[in-house]
């Protein structure tokens, strides 16, 4: 039996092969851009997949914080 870690990659892992910090991996698999299954609260990356994504360009409007008329982030 394979180990399934193997097929796996942590938040961690993921930002390191991508160049990018954990917290930007997590916001990737919060909108969707990167397919994650979660055990125990846990984010793990099929490697496949990592090996597929392309990350957005930083800068992207998307991925900034908006603010709200009173100039608080939301």
């Amino acid at each position: 039996m394979q180990d399934i870690y193997q097929e796996y990659a942590t938040t961690l892992e993921a930002a390191v092969l991508l160049k990018r910090t954990d917290r930007t991996v997590r916001r990737y698999i919060r909108h969707g851009l990167l397919r994650a299954v979660t055990i125990g609260g846990a984010y793990l990356i099929p490697r496949d997949e990592l090996a597929q994504f392309c990350p957005p360009l930083p800068g992207n409007p998307n991925f900034r914080r908006r603010k709200s008329k009173t100039g608080r982030n939301l």
